[in-house]
């Protein structure tokens, strides 16, 4: 049985001296031809740290991306309504508010029914929109409040009928 050779006795690997494109170009080994080849011809640093990169490198993790243009990204873009409101929110409050009314005992929580809102693509469909009323950001919550004809007042949303509060109510 031959005799086991650990790499831990044997000296370190030397670093290769020639450029790996003599490799990748196919020049012999030896080194008098190599040697001569660098001397006729020098070679020029590589662009990168990997010498296999022909060209700017790039980050596979993170490649480069085109600056953002708020100017090419203008639509579609979102418009709302000062006083109606989004009719799936209105329904789904409606639904709610009658539970709470038949169930006292265990009532729901109302949910905030946000503004009824509009997709616009283009500036005529925009511009023709703003003259009907319509308003480029969401109207304030307290001027909901006050368009919902409650008089501004806003009560528990479990029913009680008192100003809000933390802990458990139950219905007057």
């Amino acid at each position: 049985m031959p005799p086991h050779v650990f790499r831990e006795f044997s000296g370190p690997k030397l670093r290769e001296r020639w450029p790996v494109e003599f490799d990748l170009e196919g020049v012999d080994r030896d080194n008098r031809v190599r040697e001569q080849k660098l001397q006729e011809e020098p070679m020029t640093a590589p662009l990168s740290a990997n010498s296999f990169v022909g060209g700017a490198s790039i980050d596979l993790g993170k490649p480069p991306r085109v600056a953002y243009d708020p100017r090419q990204h203008e639509y579609p873009k979102m418009l709302y309504h000062p006083t109606k409101k989004d009719p799936n929110w209105l329904a789904e409050h409606k639904r709610i508010t009658l539970y709470n009314s038949l169930h006292p005992e265990k009532p729901e929580i109302l949910p905030v029914v946000p503004p009824l809102f509009l997709v616009v693509n283009d500036k005529e469909t925009e511009q023709k929109k703003l003259a009907e009323g319509w308003l480029l950001k969401a109207p304030a919550e307290s001027e909901q409040a006050e368009v919902s004809g409650d008089g501004g007042e806003v009560l528990c949303s479990r029913g009680c009928g008192q100003k809000p509060h933390r802990g458990s109510c139950k219905a007057q």
